[in-house]
């Protein structure tokens, strides 16, 4: 335990706890199986912007003595950068509100995961859970890593809708330079092969779900229609327009 912050898991999961602060608790989780072994560490950052750069400061100097499958969940306030960020999430969009009345009410998501990418890659098919707000201004955080080991298997399909990202071509250049040796059929195999795991990697670093952001609009424009709020009317019509642009991006998908 440290500071406000606890851990607890069941005996017979293999934890190693090998750091611990007033913010941070840190620890590496055997998964059972070669290769997904993973970090974790639990955050809770200072409201203080000063304090939390030197907490970030902190963690980033832990990095070293971790493996690269690193995983950081907590309440973060604000963050560094959001390239790690993981936004594959289910629930209610926010994490934390004042809990005052009507026009003083503050929703926002400050509790949230960072991720690298070496994690992502191991386990790629995570989710994100927030519960239901009950007793606290805070969400519950729940992750579900759902390990497929055979994810190899997975078939490739190509997704039209990468068109429209200017990276998507600099994805296609940079695999198509990569440099192997052998016949021009094997080199073109090697290519393909390439071209592949870059594009499933942008993609998976991308993090958007079409499905996923259509409930969770659809789930807010319901909320805010319901609502007497005059204030509502501008919100409404963006929220509308983006819904418009997502159900338009599913019908590319399965065309």
């Amino acid at each position: 335990m440290a500071g406000s912050l606890a851990l607890f898991y069941y005996s017979g999961l293999d934890v190693q706890v090998f750091d611990y602060s007033d913010f941070q608790v840190s620890c590496v989780v055997d998964a059972g199986f070669p290769g997904r072994s993973w970090a974790f560490s639990v955050v809770y950052a200072s409201r203080d912007d000063s304090i939390r750069a030197s907490q970030w400061r902190y963690l980033q100097r832990l990095q070293p003595s971790l493996c690269s499958r690193w995983l950081l969940l907590g309440d973060f306030k604000r963050y560094a950068s959001s390239s790690g960020e993981t936004r594959r999430f289910k629930g209610f969009p926010y994490t934390w509100c004042n809990q005052r009345e009507y026009h003083n009410t503050i929703w926002t998501q400050i509790d949230r995961g960072l991720c690298s990418q070496d994690w992502l890659r191991v386990f790629p098919h995570y989710s994100l859970l927030h519960l239901p707000v009950s007793g606290s201004n805070h969400a519950a955080l729940l992750l579900d890593l759902n390990v497929q080991v055979n994810s190899s298997s997975r078939q490739f399909f190509f997704d039209a809708r990468w068109l429209k990202f200017p990276e998507y071509s600099t994805v296609i250049k940079d695999s198509w330079a990569f440099p192997c040796q052998g016949s021009n059929l094997f080199r073109l195999k090697e290519k393909l092969k390439a071209c592949k795991a870059n594009l499933k990697c942008w993609n998976r670093g991308r993090n958007h779900n079409s499905s996923q952001r259509i409930q969770q609009l659809q789930t807010q424009l319901a909320s805010l229609k319901s609502s007497d709020n005059l204030f509502d009317r501008s919100e409404i019509f963006w929220l509308e327009k983006e819904l418009a642009d997502e159900l338009h991006n599913e019908e590319i998908f399965w065309k």
